[in-house]
């Protein structure tokens, strides 16, 4: 664990990205929530003629439209598009800013390991293959950003997307949303019996 917390003292330099992750984070993560909504439209309003509620036809008429079935189409439809593009935008932020305050974490970590080869003794590299000492400064130090990611950002992002979802399931339907909870550690639990077998098979 104190190896951990060590490697963790490098991602305290990288404070203004993190908090620019965790926005984009924020953000990423409530576009990709919102995502079924434009289905939701199309499904409820289009291929069925399921009443509007007074909230969307409170906010069609602040700017003068009708909820007809042509509208929902039209919405829906550039709505997705939407809703995907301002997506794909904060996924690549998001990646950019993972990466460079990755990196400079990568680049920290070797200097540091850099700087404690060189105070090591003449016997120390006799007996060290110098493709090894090479390689403990330019690969092991990535340890720092898989860490940072398995830890940290890959847990935070799918809990703050699922918390999303979540939310929203339990706003449409509270009883698929429990269904889909009780569900989900099965589906999990097959996926890890199923998964290795299949892949065998595939390759």
């Amino acid at each position: 664990m104190h190896k951990y917390r060590r490697l963790l003292q490098y991602a305290r330099r990288q404070r203004p990205f993190f908090v620019f992750i965790f926005l984009l984070t924020l953000a990423a993560s409530a576009l990709a929530a919102l995502q079924p909504w434009p289905m939701k439209l199309l499904v409820d309003h289009v291929l069925a003629y399921n009443p509007v509620s007074p909230f969307l036809k409170s906010a069609l008429g602040v700017f003068g439209l009708k909820p007809t079935p042509t509208l929902f189409l039209l919405v829906g439809t550039i709505g997705g598009l939407v809703l995907f593009a301002l997506n794909s935008v904060l996924e690549a932020g998001l990646v950019w800013a993972w990466t460079a305050a990755g990196r400079r974490m990568v680049y920290d970590l070797a200097e540091d390991l850099f700087a404690r080869l060189q105070r090591r003794s003449l016997f120390f590299h006799a007996r060290n293959l110098v493709g090894e000492t090479m390689s403990r400064i330019t690969r092991d130090s990535w340890c720092v950003y898989q860490v940072l990611d398995t830890l940290c950002f890959a847990p935070a992002h799918a809990f703050l997307t699922l918390a999303g979802m979540l939310f929203l399931m339990g706003q449409l339907d509270g009883t698929l949303a429990i269904l889909s909870l009780l569900i989900a550690p099965f589906m999990v639990a097959a996926s890890f019996l199923v998964g290795k077998p299949l892949r065998r098979l595939g390759g």
